[in-house]
């Protein structure tokens, strides 16, 4: 019994000391912008240029766009600036779109857009056909333990995998902090290397918008839409869940609409959804009824039957960003009209 016992005492007690070190090690303090560069070599390497423009770049920043790769591929900055300035407004634009839909790291960026530009007057953000099931996969490595400790659990692996190893990576980034070029890290920002305050998302390192072999314009390249399209089609009906369960196996997407929603209510910032079609696809997203429940929804349905639009199914060509500018520009214009943009904005 008394070994048993002791038993017992030596595991709550290496419970309690695992539990303490590895609340200290979230707790150790680093800096943002090591963070922001931990994505180096991957995908999501722009990462580190969006830490930059939001935070050493002290051009303002008036509107906000986040997404996966269709809002990274369908809304240039400088297009969309220059058709603002035709509708008479001088706004500056900042895309933040990562590839891959999943929508819990728009919070994370929204965060530190506001945290940055207080002032932002307006987040579009770029829906996808339908909802995402999970997280996303920058969320472990950008989120702010705040981020992770509010995140949507249920059908969640993503979330799960932040918490884990969440510890270690504050011990990684508080190390890197100390020493950043012995992990491979800068330690201060280089306005020599910095790309400028609106630029292609092309030219960014990372995910690139793909550029068809056969050209965007002729039959061939309408062919190859045509069969990636029905593709795509094929795995939207096979990825509609039935409708008692739609609200739990899309929570985290849900979830992550209403941070931005309330977000938007804290600091007096437009939340408008954007859903750019996919080619020869649906006019609206599957989620449209719930997401005007929420706030406006823009759409351009017109442009998904032009095979010179796109550059693959899922993406539009560069041909297609001045159509999606002037389009933008008109609904952001109209929008601002209504004077709830400039309503008086609580600090964030």
């Amino acid at each position: 019994m008394a070994k048993t016992f002791s038993a017992a005492r030596y595991l709550v007690a290496t419970l309690v000391v695992f539990m303490a070190a590895s609340l200290a090690a979230i707790a150790l303090p680093h800096d943002p912008y090591i963070r922001y560069q931990s994505l180096a070599g991957t995908m999501f390497e722009r990462s580190r240029y969006y830490y930059e423009r939001l935070t050493f770049d002290p051009t303002p920043v008036d509107v906000v766009v986040l997404g996966a790769s269709r809002a990274a591929a369908g809304v240039s900055p400088p297009a969309l600036e220059a058709a603002l300035r035709n509708q008479g407004l001088d706004f500056h634009v900042v895309n933040l779109g990562f590839p891959a839909a999943a929508m819990d790291v728009n919070v994370v960026e929204a965060r530190e857009a506001l945290r940055r530009h207080p002032r932002i007057r307006m987040m579009l953000v770029v829906v996808p056909d339908a909802f995402p099931r999970d997280g996303h996969a920058p969320f472990a490595e950008l989120a702010t333990t705040g981020d992770i400790a509010h995140g949507h659990l249920l059908v969640n692996s993503e979330l799960v995998r932040a918490a884990v190893r969440l510890p270690m990576r504050q011990m990684y980034l508080f190390a890197a902090t100390q020493y950043p070029q012995g992990f491979g890290f800068d330690r201060g920002f280089d306005a020599r290397t910095y790309p400028g305050s609106a630029i292609e998302q092309s030219t960014l390192p990372g995910w690139k918008p793909p550029v068809p072999a056969e050209g965007y314009y002729g039959p061939a390249h309408a062919k190859v839409l045509e069969g990636l399209s029905a593709r795509r089609h094929k795995e939207l009906a096979g990825a509609r869940s039935p409708a008692v369960l739609t609200n739990l196996l899309t929570g985290v997407s849900r979830h992550s609409v209403d941070d931005l929603v309330a977000l938007g209510k804290k600091t007096g910032t437009q939340v408008v959804f954007v859903y750019i079609p996919y080619y020869g696809g649906t006019p609206e997203p599957q989620e449209a009824a719930w997401l005007r429940t929420r706030g406006p929804l823009w759409t351009i349905p017109e442009i998904r039957n032009n095979p010179v639009l796109y550059a693959d199914s899922g993406h539009t060509s560069p041909i297609a960003s001045p159509v999606v500018a002037r389009w933008l520009a008109a609904n952001i214009k109209r929008q601002i009209g209504s004077g709830r943009a400039d309503a008086q904005k609580e600090k964030f």
